[in-house]
């Protein structure tokens, strides 16, 4: 699965776990880790024990992805309790100046 991620001034952050990760395609499919979760992703977040123990979830969207499907995983995630929300970017790689 090929999802590119926009380009951003960040340092890079460790993903725990690829379990809690909702992946925002370009063609607006949602998959939780692995699983599409496109048609339930609200029912999906709420019943994982996981995601209810520990509240934090990161979201994986692609740089082409509408707006509208990104803030119904932000909602869903809401609606479930997590309280950290975590957006994965792409940092941009920025070359050193040569002396």
């Amino acid at each position: 699965l090929r999802v590119e991620l926009p380009n951003v001034e960040a340092t890079e952050t460790s993903v725990k776990d690829s379990k809690l990760v909702v992946t925002v395609t370009k063609d607006e499919k949602i998959l939780f880790g692995e699983d599409d979760v496109t048609t339930d992703v609200e029912r999906v977040l709420l019943e994982n024990p996981r995601v209810q123990q520990e509240k934090e979830l990161y979201i994986r969207a692609d740089k082409e992805a509408r707006y509208a499907a990104v803030a119904r995983v932000v909602a869903a995630a809401r609606a479930a309790g997590v309280e950290g929300l975590n957006l994965l970017v792409q940092p941009e790689i920025q070359e050193e100046a040569s002396p």
